[in-house]
C-alpha cells in the first residue's frame, strides 16, 4: 500500500516547486504523479539533428525570463543555472498589410503617427485600469462585472485607428495566444497587473523576453528534480520521503476516512492526507472526484481553455538577417494567416536560426495542416520579411523543430489558461481556494507573473505552504 503525507499531481514547475517547499521545510513524505515520461510540463528542450550532420538543442516550450520575475530568479540562483540575453542588435520588422516595415527601438516610427498615438493612449489607459486591480481578489473591484462582461475586442472597438487595434490584437495573440474576442477584459487587466504593467509584457530588454536559460529551459525542472533527490532521506518509519511516478495519469480522487485515495489510469492506487493539483485548470476537469467538487470549482475548470500556440525553430547555415542589420525579431499583423501565419519571432541567439510562433487562430488553422506546409509557409514569410529571395532561404535551410501544444494531451495548449468573459468575476473565488485538503497550484493560479515560469513556481510554493500550515496545526 503506497501511503504518503502529500500526493502532488503534475511534475511541471509548480508541482516540483511544491515538492521542494514540502521537503525543505518539513519532513514530509511526498509522491509526485506525472502523466508523461519526463518532468517540466510546458518546458521542453529538444535535441535536433540538422541536414549537415550536426546536432543542436532548442526550446519548444517556455524559455524566457527576466530578473523582475523574483521567484524564477531565486530558483535559478539556487540551482546554479545561468542565463544569457536575447539577441537584439539591429532593426525589428513589423509585418503589416503583407509588407515589412523595419525600425529601431520599440516604436515602429515609420508607420502612421496618429495610429501610434492611439496605441499609446490605449496602453496608458489599460495600465491605469490594471493598476486598480486587487491581485488577491480581482473579482471584488467595483467594475469587475462590467469589465468581465467585455472582451478585449470590445475595448479595441473604441479605438480610433487600424494600427492601434492591430497592435492590441498582436498583444493578445503573442502574450495570451488567443484572439481578443476570446479574452475577458477583466482577465487582461489582471494579467497586466500581475506582471507590473504592459511594458513588462511587451518589451524584450528588461521585459518578459529579456533572457534565456543556459542549456535550455528544461534545465530548471531537471536540476530541481536532482535537488529533490539530494534532499531525499529516510522518513520516521523508514523508506524515502520523496518519490516520483512517471506515466501515471491521475484519473480519480476519492475521499476516504483516513484521507484521500488517488487512482491513476493504469489502476495504481496512492493514499495520502493532502493533495496538491498542479496542472492547468482545464485538465483538472479530466479527473473524476468522489464526492464531486463544488459547482463553483467544477464550472471554473470547464471555462479556462488553454491558449493556442505552435512554437517553431528553424535552423540556417548563417544568420543572414544580421548581415542586413536586422535583429531577427518581428511581429506580424498580417490580415492573411493562410499565407503569412507567423505572429512573432526572435533571433535564436545561441542557435543559428529563428524562433517563431503560430499564435491564436493561426495556430488553430495551421495545426490541422501537414508539417511540410508549415515549413514552407514559414520560409516564404521569412523571405518577404527579411527581403531575401525564397531560393536563398531554401539554400540556407538546415532543419526545423516544432511543438504543436494544441495537440499535446497533457497540456491541450499553451502558454497557459485564458478566461473568457463571465468567468473571473463569477467563478474566480474558486481558483486558489482549497476544497477540504485538496489544494491547487499552477501558473494560472499565480498572483504575480500569471502564465509565466515565475508564476508557476510562486503557485507551487503557495500551495505547499498552505499544506504545511495544516500539518503543523495537526501536530
Amino acid at each position: 500500500m503506497a501511503t504518503f503525507d502529500v500526493v502532488i499531481i503534475g511534475a511541471g514547475l509548480s508541482g516540483l516547486s511544491a515538492a521542494h517547499t514540502l521537503l525543505s521545510q518539513h519532513q514530509t513524505k511526498v509522491c509526485v504523479l506525472e502523466a508523461q515520461g519526463r518532468v517540466g510540463g510546458r518546458l521542453l528542450t529538444k535535441e535536433v539533428n540538422l541536414n549537415n550532420g550536426d546536432s543542436t538543442t532548442c526550446d519548444v516550450g517556455g524559455q524566457w525570463v527576466v530578473d523582475k520575475q523574483h521567484h524564477v530568479t531565486k530558483m535559478l540562483k539556487m540551482l546554479n543555472i545561468g542565463t544569457h540575453k536575447q539577441f537584439l542588435k539591429g532593426r525589428t520588422v513589423l509585418f503589416r498589410n503583407n509588407r515589412p516595415i523595419t525600425y529601431e527601438g520599440i516604436v515602429p516610427y515609420k508607420t502612421n503617427w496618429f495610429g501610434l498615438v492611439d496605441l499609446q493612449m490605449a496602453m496608458w489607459d489599460i495600465d491605469k485600469l490594471a493598476n486598480t486591480i486587487d491581485l488577491e481578489r480581482p473579482w471584488s473591484h467595483k467594475n469587475a462585472a462590467k469589465w468581465d462582461s467585455m472582451t478585449v475586442q470590445n475595448y479595441m472597438d473604441t479605438m480610433y485607428t487600424g494600427l492601434g487595434r492591430d497592435m492590441i490584437e498582436l498583444f493578445c495573440q503573442t502574450v495570451y495566444s488567443q484572439e481578443p474576442s476570446q479574452i475577458s477584459f477583466l482577465f487582461l487587466l489582471l494579467g497586466i497587473k500581475s506582471a507590473g504593467g504592459v511594458t513588462n509584457l511587451v518589451e524584450t530588454e528588461g521585459g518578459a523576453q529579456d533572457s534565456k536559460i543556459d542549456g535550455g529551459a528544461q534545465q530548471i525542472p531537471n536540476k530541481l528534480l536532482d535537488h529533490l533527490n539530494a534532499l531525499n532521506k529516510s522518513g520516521p518509519s523508514g523508506g524515502s520521503l520523496f518519490e516520483i511516478k512517471y506515466n501515471h495519469v491521475a484519473s480519480e480522487i476519492t475521499k476516504i476516512k483516513t484521507g484521500y485515495q488517488v487512482t491513476t489510469r493504469d489502476g495504481s492506487v496512492f493514499f495520502c492526507n493532502y493533495i496538491i493539483i498542479a496542472i492547468p485548470p482545464t485538465l483538472c476537469s479530466h479527473i473524476h472526484y468522489n464526492p464531486p467538487l463544488p459547482s463553483m470549482r467544477t464550472h471554473l475548470c470547464q471555462r479556462i481553455p488553454m491558449g493556442s500556440i505552435i512554437k517553431v525553430n528553424m535552423f540556417f547555415k548563417t544568420r543572414f538577417w544580421r548581415e542586413r542589420n536586422l535583429a531577427g525579431s518581428f511581429v506580424s499583423a498580417s490580415n492573411d494567416i493562410t499565407e503569412y501565419p507567423l505572429t512573432l519571432g526572435y533571433d535564436g541567439t545561441t542557435i543559428c536560426g529563428l524562433v517563431s510562433f503560430f499564435a491564436g487562430y493561426s495556430a488553430v488553422y495551421w495545426s490541422g495542416r501537414p508539417k511540410e506546409e508549415r515549413i514552407e509557409a514559414s520560409k516564404k514569410q521569412y523571405a518577404i520579411m527579411f527581403d531575401v529571395p525564397l531560393d536563398f532561404v531554401n539554400e540556407q535551410f538546415l532543419g526545423y523543430e516544432e511543438k504543436d501544444w494544441t495537440m499535446d494531451e497533457f497540456s491541450t495548449g499553451a502558454y497557459s489558461g485564458v478566461m473568457a468573459p463571465g468567468v473571473l468575476s463569477i467563478y474566480g473565488p474558486a481558483l486558489r481556494t482549497p476544497i477540504g485538503d485538496i489544494h491547487f497550484a499552477g501558473t494560472e493560479t499565480a498572483k504575480h507573473w500569471l502564465g509565466y515560469m515565475s508564476g508557476a513556481i510562486e503557485s507551487g510554493e503557495r500551495a505547499a505552504s498552505e499544506v504545511l500550515e495544516k500539518i503543523k496545526n495537526t501536530n
